[in-house]
């Protein structure tokens, strides 16, 4: 057997369901996961062959019930989604969403499906940049979580948090511009003012703790001297290899 022929007999293992946040992002989710999976074959032109399933929030009383703490509410809304996720057929679910992942214990106790993790990819990611110190840019809730704070100090990797006017420029940007999948000018202005912020305390990586700046990513990249970590990406490939392998690293 070639190893093309392999590759195309490989069967997934597991289907992942998505609980989608804001469309483009979601989008950007599925073709992170489909890039991965040919990267897993022989680096041809191949047609997509990983199955997923995809629910998709109603996005705006998702963000307000962020906006005005309504906490359960958000909560209630993602389980919502991973009970419907689980009915058509998925066997983990994957947050498309930090803040999002900081509301899934409902999610997890309705369905009894494991829950991707997106906060150790991205911290092994920085790690294995040879990195030691990173900035968080995030919203309010993922940043007062401490899901990756806690996370970070047993790695011995420290994370700065950015200064309180940033978080409420950073949330006027994701709410304002990039939940619509739109990349200006005045955004990537900002990330790179927070990057050079980060980097005269110390910090040789910066987290985009919000799934929504993946759209900045790579324009970003040129403008600091931080390694970037895109928690879309990192995410999206650590879904598809999840669903390929069927090893459960990362997944609660």
């Amino acid at each position: 057997m070639t190893r093309m022929e392999s590759q195309l007999t490989e069967k997934q293992r597991l289907i992942p369901g998505l609980i989608g946040m804001a469309t483009p992002t979601n989008a950007a989710y599925l073709r992170a996961m489909q890039s991965q999976t040919q990267r897993r074959g022989t680096g041809s032109r191949e047609l997509y062959r990983l199955r997923t399933v995809l629910y998709e929030l109603d996005f705006a009383e998702l963000v307000e019930n962020v906006r005005s703490s309504c906490w359960p509410k958000a909560e209630a809304q993602i389980g919502q989604g991973a009970v419907a996720l689980k009915a058509a057929g998925a066997e983990f679910l994957v947050i498309t969403s930090n803040t999002g992942s900081t509301l899934s214990q409902r999610a997890s106790a309705e369905t009894g499906l494991s829950i991707l993790d997106i906060v150790q990819p991205t911290l092994t990611a920085v790690l294995s940049a040879h990195c030691r110190s990173a900035g968080l840019l995030s919203t309010r809730r993922t940043l007062d979580s401490g899901v990756y704070q806690g996370a970070a100090k047993p790695l011995g990797l420290q994370i700065v948090p950015p200064a309180p006017e940033v978080i409420s420029r950073v949330e006027e940007i994701i709410f304002g511009e990039l939940v619509f999948g739109e990349a200006t000018r005045r955004g990537l202005d900002l990330l790179t003012e927070a990057c050079e912020g980060f980097a005269r305390q110390g910090a040789d990586a910066v987290i985009l703790g919000c799934t929504d700046m993946t759209h900045l990513a790579e324009q970003l990249r040129p403008r600091t001297s931080l390694f970037v970590a895109d928690t879309t990406a990192i995410h999206a490939a650590a879904a598809a290899e999840l669903a390929w392998s069927g090893a459960m690293r990362w997944a609660g």
